[in-house]
């Protein structure tokens, strides 16, 4: 690369008298200029910085022209300017300006280089090639720790080696450097071997760091999701994950991971990767409570300073339903036991226990059956509550005996087996911590595996015209069946009441009484034939349900509207003989109708 030179031609004169501060100019830098002034050779001003002496002969002007000028403006001069180069006076064959000197510039000015002298000298500009010199891109990839990042940046022009400073101070000696992600002064200078400079801003890079750890603890495995927080400076990356640190994915959810101690990843983009030690949680049964029966707890204290009474607080659903007292109940080896009956406040809270429509082939916790129940006591007149218990409340009338209030064989998925109507959407239930419910049209017997735990589904075959009920069971779950087509139905019509009949002649009367109307009720009398024994357990639970709906709709549509809620009339005999089949026969009761006929 060559930049401005410039050719100094001088000229004999007859008297250098008639010279007396000739004057010339040459920019040396941007916007600072080497003035050379010119003195009749016996003039003391000759000598100083700056001056020259005028000789009637060119050769000798020129040298002294030369001489002062490196003196004033050469590497060791009062205006010193770097690498200039001065050459000798060279000979000429222009007989007019028989004597010159070259000056080259080894820099670049930052503009064009001007010039300006008279008689006895001739000065022009020959060669000015300047080459643009700015940074056009950056490149971005790991750095040596993850707050670094590495710059990798391209320049148009230039000449390398590059030397990259902040502040005046050298952080690099090449275009390529690690350098802060988020430090705030990004502001560096670029500059070349010919002093040519870029000025450039380093884009932030944004940094990422775990989050919150979320743990779903299942039968299987525990559900983990990774979250992350982030510098907030700098366009987002694209991150991967890993639980082992071998496979690595894009979304940040792992299913079912085995529980104990554990390193999890987090990587970004540029490859900076951070690891976390965890403890992954393992899968703990939460005690699982029917609430339509007692469900009591024991509060044990010394007796020794036992109080008058404890205070005791629930908690549903994350929200404080009430505090309550537990009073004495008995003394037993120097302990004083407080009862505290639970079910009653907790039924305040329960949700509804109609059934609700849901999507096919979704699993989703039960939306009206289950509540999360936190008790806690304190002694009065301290602050702090420690639990006493924490379990899933279920909308269920199961009684003490047998499995007891705690409804063990839904906690370990060991209900009865299903029942599904051919056609007809029925659904699967399945505790993992909470009750999910499980929407599905299935054509035939199977068995679907949830959480490790099989579940055996029987489907009935359809008659058009076959009856189907849904019911809520003792533990809180819909279930389904099917009655025959052959049934009977019944209309019971009451009369609401009369009115008398007034008139005026006898010629026109009619009768001394007219009627209001009539309610009628209607009832269908069905039957359901040959019903496994293995289908009592829970078709038992039909008598005594608070929740029958009757299927009113075209096969297959379960809304709200295809379904109607009925009441069941039957004598709830449960005959178990030699065959293992049952009949079973039910009296359905629609909502009455009123026959309004006068007001």
């Amino acid at each position: 690369m060559s930049y401005a030179q410039v050719i100094v031609r001088f000229a004999n004169v007859s008297n250098p008298a008639t010279f007396v501060g000739v004057n010339s100019y040459m920019k040396v830098k941007s916007g600072i200029y080497g003035v050379m002034s010119g003195y009749p050779a016996w003039n003391v001003l000759s000598g100083r910085d700056g001056g020259f002496a005028i000789h009637t002969q060119a050769i000798a002007t020129a040298e002294s022209y030369r001489s002062q000028f490196i003196k004033t403006y050469g590497p060791n001069g009062s205006w010193s300017q770097n690498d200039i180069t001065v050459s000798p006076v060279m000979a000429s064959t222009d007989p007019t300006k028989p004597y010159y000197i070259v000056i080259d510039f080894n820099y670049y000015v930052g503009e064009p280089v001007t010039i300006q002298a008279a008689m006895p000298l001739y000065m022009s500009v020959t060669q000015e090639s300047i080459t643009g010199f700015e940074i056009t891109g950056v490149n971005l990839s790991a750095g040596a720790s993850c707050d670094l990042a590495n710059f990798a940046l391209s320049a148009s022009g230039g000449t390398a080696p590059y030397v990259v400073t902040r502040g005046g101070q050298v952080i690099a000696n090449s275009l390529t450097f690690d350098f802060s992600r988020s430090d705030a002064a990004r502001d560096i200078v670029i500059t070349d071997p010919y002093e040519l400079t870029a000025e450039y801003t380093l884009p932030f890079v944004r940094e990422y760091f775990f989050g919150q750890i979320t743990q779903v603890p299942k039968i299987a495995g525990t559900d983990i999701t990774i979250g992350t927080t982030n510098s907030g400076l700098g366009n987002p990356l694209t991150l991967e994950y890993s639980v082992d640190g071998v496979n690595w994915q894009s979304s940040n959810f792992f299913p079912l991971v085995e529980p104990g101690p554990r390193t999890i990843y987090l990587r970004d983009g540029l490859g900076c990767e951070k690891q976390l030690d965890i403890v992954v949680e393992a899968f703990q049964f939460i005690d699982v409570r029917a609430v339509h029966n007692p469900v009591n707890f024991e509060i044990v204290k010394p007796s020794a300073g036992a109080p008058a009474w404890v205070d005791v607080s629930v908690e549903i659903d994350g929200k404080m339903a009430g505090t309550y007292k537990a009073y004495p109940w008995r003394v037993d080896n120097g302990n004083t036991i407080y009862l505290f009956s639970a079910d009653e406040p907790i039924r305040q809270y329960m949700p509804a226990i109609d059934d609700y429509p849901s999507q096919i082939n979704s699993a989703a916790l039960v939306q009206n059956m289950q509540a999360r129940v936190v008790i806690k006591e304190r002694t009065p007149g301290t602050v702090v509550y420690n639990e006493v218990a924490t379990f899933i409340a279920v909308n269920a009338s199961r009684q003490i005996g047998l499995a007891g209030e705690s409804l063990l064989d839904l906690l370990q998925n060991n209900e009865p087996p299903y029942v599904f109507v051919e056609g007809q959407p029925g659904y699967l239930y399945w505790y993992d911590n909470g009750f999910y419910r499980e929407k599905m049209l299935l054509t035939q017997n199977t068995t679907i595996t949830r959480g490790g735990k099989a579940k055996a589904v029987e489907v009935l075959p359809y008659c058009d015209g076959d009856v189907i009920l849904k019911y809520l069971d003792r533990n809180g779950m819909y279930r389904f069946y099917k009655f025959s087509r052959f049934y009977r139905r019944e209309i019971e019509p009451e009369l609401i009441g009369s009115i008398e009949n007034v008139f005026g002649s006898l010629s026109t009367a009619q009768g001394y009484k007219k009627n209001i109307g009539y309610r009628s009720q209607e009832e269908l009398t069905v039957k359901a034939v040959a019903v496994p024994a293995r289908h009592m357990e829970s078709l038992k639970d039909i008598y005594t349900s608070p929740r029958v709906y009757m299927h009113i709709g075209r096969l297959g549509d379960d809304n709200a509207s295809d379904w109607l809620l009925v009441d069941v009339e039957g004598d709830g005999m449960i005959k178990h003989n030699r065959r293992q089949f049952n009949d079973i026969e039910l009296t359905i009761l629609p909502p009455a109708n009123n026959e309004i006929t006068m007001l």
